[in-house]
């Protein structure tokens, strides 16, 4: 349940960082005059308000906190229970006709 807890506070402070630097950079891109050709207007500003790192930290957060949800959450292992009884069965399968 700690685990649990712990990844859903990751997920939801990556998700409002994410979305402070972007209403940030939005905000900065708005009122810029000059950018360089090669980017575009939002990573320019990301870049220039110093955003840039804090963005890919919340992406870093909310995949860590997402993934922490998924692995706690047991979601795969009857994925898996699934998916080996299919393998045993035709592995005996394989077995009963070829040797």
């Amino acid at each position: 349940m700690k685990r649990m807890l712990m990844g859903g506070f990751l997920l939801i402070g990556g998700i409002l960082l994410y979305v402070g630097t972007a209403i940030a950079a939005a905000v900065y891109a708005s009122n810029m005059t000059f950018r360089e050709p090669s980017d575009g207007r939002f990573k320019a500003a990301l870049r220039e308000t110093g955003g840039a790192w804090a963005h890919g930290l919340a992406i870093g957060l909310a995949v860590i906190g997402l993934a922490i949800l998924v692995y706690e959450s047991r979601f795969f292992i009857g994925i898996i229970r699934r998916y080996s009884d299919v393998v045993k069965e035709r592995s005996a399968e394989f077995d009963r006709k070829y040797k």
